[in-house]
């Protein structure tokens, strides 16, 4: 048995009219008498005396009437209340917030608190992670927004440019490109690069460039990577992040110039068209399309 069949039954034993609930319920009556033939052939027992003017419930009828009028009441209860939270949660945006970018969790989660004032009918849950398991969150529908690097496809996602990563060139004064005020790739081709640590965005451009794996070395201490730019006049890289303590001064004997690589270090907001469909991720890219684009 299913529910409108038991619903249809207890439409005509309150109305005792086969036609007006048809009407009611937007079907015809001899859909009405199939579904209650279905009923009691499934119940192994009459539900209504049919006599000539109304239909009226056989003893067993009652006694299934008394039953099923809290079940059905229960089940509409049931779908109001998953209607209700349906509507909450379409209404909640599941954001994925990178680790990978130091002080970018801050600076989001206050763009998303000023989208909160401005809208207070909706909320956002944060999952802080790394960028690219972020992606995969996302790609997965896990995620309804997250902060990815370089741009995803086209067909499939909403982008917009949330931030473009500078990088920091280090090296010696004395170093030929110290003096220079715009650096380009033919410059870096063949310089040596020391990393502080894994560059993977980085070392992916430097190859992307013609760039040999053997001009590219990692070592652990700041100090070290300083100490080698100064003695043998090596241009460094690292993230401008990770260069200095933040407050302290640069030493006189480095010389720091920005450099932004294409291609490899922008960072969008991004949505996949089917979570776009829902009502808040659709105003928060309105809301940040009226935002700068940051820098880090």
């Amino acid at each position: 048995m299913t529910i409108e069949e038991i619903d249809t039954f207890l439409r005509i034993a309150d109305i005792k009219s086969v036609t007006k609930v048809a009407e009611d319920m937007y079907i015809t009556t001899q859909g009405v008498r199939k579904r209650i033939k279905k009923l009691e052939d499934e119940l192994g027992a009459k539900l209504f005396e049919r006599l000539p003017r109304e239909m009226k419930l056989t003893p067993f009828g009652q006694f299934f009437y008394d039953e099923a009028k809290p079940i059905v009441r229960y089940v509409e209860e049931l779908s109001g209340s998953l209607e209700r939270f349906d509507r909450k949660m379409s209404r909640t945006m599941r954001v994925g917030i990178p680790q990978d970018i130091p002080g970018w969790s801050e600076r989001f989660k206050a763009i998303c608190e000023d989208f909160e004032k401005e809208h207070p009918q909706y909320s956002v849950k944060f999952f802080e992670d790394k960028l690219l398991r972020n992606r995969k969150q996302l790609e997965d529908g896990e995620l309804d927004v997250a902060i990815v690097p370089n741009k995803m496809g086209e067909k499939k996602y909403v982008q917009l440019l949330a931030f473009e990563r500078e990088y920091l060139l280090v090296m010696g004064r004395t170093h030929p490109l110290a003096h220079k005020k715009e650096i380009t790739d033919e410059d870096i081709l063949n310089e040596l690069f020391i990393f502080a640590g894994p560059e993977t965005y980085m070392e992916e451009y430097l190859k992307s460039i013609g760039a040999k794996s053997a001009n590219m070395i990692y070592v652990q201490e700041n100090r070290s990577i300083r100490e080698l730019s100064v003695e043998n006049g090596f241009a460094l890289s690292f993230s401008g992040a990770d260069v200095l303590t933040p407050g302290a001064e640069p030493p006189k004997d480095i010389c720091y110039k920005r450099f932004l690589p294409p291609h490899i270090v922008d960072y969008y907001f991004t949505a996949s068209i089917d979570n776009m469909k829902k009502e808040v991720v659709k105003r928060f890219f309105e809301y940040l399309e009226d935002k700068t684009p940051l820098s880090l």
